[in-house]
């Protein structure tokens, strides 16, 4: 995995567009950021609902329920979707 400074991110930023790894930017040393190249235009929405935490949070809360209950039929899932 490549790293790059802030500093050199800034100046040079077009070639580390066409990078086809991950980019760790740093400042003072320390890892800040991490520019991530973009395959398909669905990865960009993945990654930001993986980092949503209330996502997250009400995805895991949906996991427990099912886990506990044993969640519904898969026909009453689809009823209960067109319902509504």
């Amino acid at each position: 995995m490549k790293t790059a400074t802030a500093s050199a991110l800034r100046s040079r930023l077009s070639n580390y567009l066409e990078q086809k790894e991950p980019v760790i930017v740093t400042r003072n040393g320390r890892p800040k950021a991490v520019l991530l190249p973009v395959r398909e235009e669905d990865d960009v929405e993945r990654l930001l609902m993986a980092n949503n935490a209330e996502l997250m949070e009400l995805l895991d809360a949906a996991d427990r329920r099912i886990s506990a209950t044993g969640g519904i039929p898969h026909d009453e899932f689809w009823r209960r979707v067109r319902k509504h």
